[in-house]
Formats: C-alpha cells, sequence, structure tokens
C-alpha cells in the first residue's frame, strides 16, 4: 500500500472507523452494479447476493458513522442519507476509478430514495 494521500489523512483524522467501512461500501456497491441479472453456474442470482453484502456493510458503514460522530443516532433518515451521499461524493472525487459503485450509490439514494429510505430505517432499527 502507498503512501496515504492527503484525503486519506484528513478522513483518518475526522472518522478512522468509518473511512474504512466508505472503502468496502463503495467496492460492495460496485458489485452490486456489476452483477444485477446475473446468475452463477448453478443458476443462483449474483446480484442478490450482492444486494444482501452492500446491505450489510450500509448497516456497519452507518453504525462506524455513528462511532465516528459523523452522523447522530437521532439524527433523521433523510439526514443520514444527505451526509452519506456527502461523503460518497468526497469519495468519488478522491477515488474517481469505482465509477460503477458511484452510478449505484446515485440511483440507489438518489431515484430509488423511497426504497432506500426504507432500507436505511430498516438498518437503523436494528441494534
Amino acid at each position: 500500500m502507498g503512501k496515504p494521500t492527503s484525503f486519506e489523512k484528513e478522513n483518518l483524522k475526522i472518522m478512522p472507523t468509518a473511512f474504512a467501512k466508505l472503502t468496502k461500501l463503495i467496492m460492495a456497491m460496485t458489485c452490486v452494479k456489476r452483477d444485477s441479472g446475473k446468475k452463477t453456474l448453478f443458476g443462483k442470482d449474483k446480484g442478490a447476493k450482492a444486494f444482501s453484502k452492500f446491505l450489510a456493510l450500509l448497516k456497519e458503514t452507518l453504525d462506524a458513522m455513528v462511532v465516528d460522530g459523523v452522523i447522530k443516532a437521532s439524527d433523521s433518515t433523510e439526514d443520514v442519507i444527505t451526509t452519506l451521499e456527502e461523503k460518497l461524493a468526497d469519495f468519488s472525487t478522491a477515488y474517481p476509478d469505482w465509477a460503477d459503485g458511484y452510478a449505484f450509490a446515485d440511483n440507489f439514494f438518489g431515484e430509488q430514495r423511497k426504497a432506500a429510505t426504507v432500507a436505511i430505517k430498516k438498518i437503523r432499527e436494528m441494534r
């Protein structure tokens, strides 16, 4: 692994736990985008498995953001989504290579906002 960038240094100070989780979340979103509509050799839905992994990482990311003080447990779901979108926008500037992951995020948190809101509400209720 190379020398940390200024983006990494700054974000590791602000949100040390959430930074790593956001990185994994972006990779999971990339997998969802890539695997949607695909089946394994044995007929299993690759997209469903990738989406389940995304939801698990979304929960871990939101928990980490609370631990790091990026969001509060009492924040509204809309505020949580907005903060998450801001962090993903920052990542897309620093790490543009995960275009599929950002495209999935734009779709899920944008066009499918109702579904994202329901998913995040359910995730936040899991304690």
